[in-house]
């Protein structure tokens, strides 16, 4: 594994893990924001989580996209032409 793919695994978990604290946060501190309804009659809670499973497939999407096939010239320093 590259630098630059490790580099960029840990920034994409560090953006998941400030999405998901933040969801955590709210619903432990400020339970009556997560009971509004936003968007036919399903509230922030169930929105919000729903949200943060399609980020989490986002977020695994981009990296495979990124960091999913090695280059060759990562392929000869690794010694497998």
């Amino acid at each position: 594994m590259s630098a630059a793919a490790r580099r960029t695994g840990l920034t994409l978990f560090l953006v998941y893990l400030i999405a998901y604290g933040a969801f955590v946060g709210v619903n432990a501190f400020w339970p009556e924001v997560m009971r509004r309804e936003v968007w036919a009659g399903v509230n922030l809670a169930v929105t919000s989580g729903m949200a943060l499973i399609v980020g989490a497939f986002a977020l695994a999407v981009l990296y495979a996209v990124r960091c999913g096939r090695p280059r060759s010239e990562e392929l000869s320093q690794n010694g497998r032409d």
